[in-house]
């Protein structure tokens, strides 16, 4: 139980909660047939969670404060989760037309077209660095050498000192997609699921 009177249950195992009733929320505390009862009452929408508990093994209370910034680790298959959900996180009225596809150099992450129509190469990193962009060149070279027209995007949270530069020389982009913006879509992904999985279908 917390100071704003959110619930919050955890199995002795694992990291997601089994249930769990969020604030604003009326709490009773009472013993039937040798339990502790709790109930937690949620009024819009109603929902009422009955906890029993057996035996307490230990109890703690105290303030807790909140002070410290929150920073969560993402990968580059979040960064591609989030840019496949939202391709205008490149740039508007992109689309994506491949997920991952092998090229001469090796296999790139996401192949899509622009809104003229371009073919575009999308390699995505956690770090735009210049191994990361010599590597987006390798992809976009031979198509470029047999006369092929494409467009090659390095997307990465942030780019080391010189990579923009060699990435411009070169005809390459770049696009910086930030961490919140990745684990913004993925919450709201998982918020989505789990609202789904509610309702049973016959």
């Amino acid at each position: 139980m917390k100071g704003d009177g959110s619930v919050v249950i955890h199995r002795p195992v694992g990291v997601e909660a089994v249930n769990w009733q969020p604030p604003p929320t009326v709490i009773h505390i009472s013993s039937e047939d040798g339990y502790l009862k709790i109930v937690v009452v949620r009024r819009r929408p109603k929902e009422v969670l009955r906890i029993y508990i057996r035996s307490i093994d230990m109890l703690y209370t105290g303030k807790v404060r909140d002070s410290g910034e929150f920073y969560m680790y993402f990968d580059e298959e979040d960064l591609k989760k989030a840019i496949l959900a939202h391709p205008e996180l490149i740039e508007e009225n992109f689309r994506i037309i491949r997920d991952e596809m092998e090229v001469e150099g090796g296999r790139v992450d996401l192949v899509g077209e622009d809104e003229n129509g371009m073919k575009t190469l999308v390699e995505l990193k956690k770090v735009g660095n210049m191994e990361a962009a010599r590597q987006l060149l390798r992809y976009v070279s031979p198509i470029r050498r047999d006369g092929g027209k494409v467009r090659g995007i390095l997307v990465a949270e942030k780019f080391n000192s010189g990579v923009k530069k060699f990435l411009k020389i070169n005809g390459l982009e770049w696009r910086e997609v930030r961490r919140h913006q990745v684990l913004s879509i993925i919450r709201k992904s998982r918020k989505l699921r789990r609202f789904m999985e509610g309702f049973k279908v016959e």
